[in-house]
């Protein structure tokens, strides 16, 4: 089952404001939510209850209703028992998160607060369960100490230091592994689209504008906005790009110079999720300017991608409280380097404790 219905060779409107906000809510349904129902039924259930509203509201008991509607068979049968205790507990986190959300955007007058705050948070919330199942290291033997970089750095005598580095490493490289492709599914519930979607609705334009792309140069979200269809590559920061990969872009910024989508002009960004234009690297200055191309039509960084994606003026602090209010629910007042720190003691004592580890070379436990 297709999300949008009714899309004609040309019809771009579906992917602007305000229809935008249904789909990406119909979207959210149906990737993140109902997978975690049912993988399988997923697409079929959205025919049933398409808003985040309708979901909570929606009586688990009422499972046993739904039926195709070509062949009247029950949409769930016998694993019905199953997937209500399911949908329950999804219903359940996500009731609690929005409930959460607009309980704090109202105290600071918000009087209606955006669906897709509730979105936004949802999803921290998984990425922030996932960093605090990475706290909850039981022993030493969790750590998977790697005796050749410890030494290289020194670490060999000392066990304090070596369980701090290698318990830094082990949760920090995670969220650091993780946080490019989950900050751009933040932006893209924001109020974007991926660029597969464009083909949805032309391909035979669309294919045109993949021949224009450089081998090494990806279009990661698109965000069309009256007469323009911008295409955007986006980086965590402004400084994660060599000279290279600076001058791959510019090319293909240059080549799609006048080349149209469903009668819109298209025009490559590059996106930084953070940072401001005085941060931006020489690289990415250097490159702009040789070619005579000004850093601001050109770029988007920080703030002004974030509420450009939105269509939201401060949108981007709206993200930031999120994600300070998603933290305190699961941590409360405590830092995550507290709380390294403390678990960080008491594998140092397990380590003097323990008969295995106690008195022994890194060289012999981990080789």
């Amino acid at each position: 089952m297709k999300l949008l219905r009714g899309v004609d060779d040309c019809d771009l409107e579906i992917y602007m404001m305000p229809e935008l906000l249904e789909f990406l809510e119909r979207h959210f349904l149906c990737h993140r939510i109902y997978p975690m129902i049912s993988k399988s039924k997923a697409s079929v259930l959205l025919a049933f209850i398409s808003s985040i509203r309708a979901f909570l509201d929606f009586d688990p008991e009422r499972l046993g209703e739904l039926r195709y509607q070509d062949s009247g068979k029950p949409l769930f049968h016998r694993d019905l028992k199953k997937v209500r205790d399911k949908f329950r507990k999804i219903q359940g986190e996500l009731r609690d998160v929005h409930n959460k959300v607009n309980t704090f955007f109202q105290a600071k007058g918000v009087n209606s607060v955006d669906i897709r705050y509730t979105i936004i948070a949802f999803l921290v919330k998984g990425f922030m369960d996932s960093l605090k199942a990475k706290l909850e290291i039981k022993s030493i033997d969790d750590l998977s100490i790697n005796p050749h970089i410890s030494t290289l750095l020194g670490l060999r005598d000392n066990v304090r230091d070596l369980i701090r580095f290698n318990l830094y490493q082990n949760i920090t490289r995670s969220i650091v592994t993780k946080w490019g492709t989950f900050v751009e599914e933040l932006l893209f519930y924001s109020g974007s689209i991926k660029p597969e979607m464009l083909e949805d609705i032309n391909s035979v334009e669309y294919e045109n504008i993949k021949e224009k792309l450089k081998k090494g140069t990806t279009v990661d979200l698109v965000k069309v906005v009256d007469d323009l269809v911008n295409l955007f590559q986006i980086k965590s920061g402004p400084n994660t790009m060599n000279v290279e990969m600076v001058y791959s872009l510019i090319e293909v910024m240059t080549k799609l110079q006048g080349t149209k989508f469903c009668g819109k002009d298209v025009k490559m960004l590059l996106g930084m999720t953070y940072g401001n234009p005085e941060q931006i690297s020489s690289q990415i200055k250097g490159g702009f300017e040789s070619v005579g191309f000004e850093l601001s039509e050109y770029t988007k960084i920080g703030r002004e991608l974030w509420d450009f994606i939105a269509e939201e003026e401060f949108y981007y602090l709206r993200v930031l409280e999120i994600l300070d209010l998603v933290y305190k629910e699961i941590f409360g007042s405590f830092s995550v380097v507290e709380k390294i720190e403390e678990l960080s003691k008491r594998l140092e004592k397990e380590w003097n404790q323990d008969e295995r580890y106690k008195g022994k070379d890194i060289w012999e436990l981990f080789m």
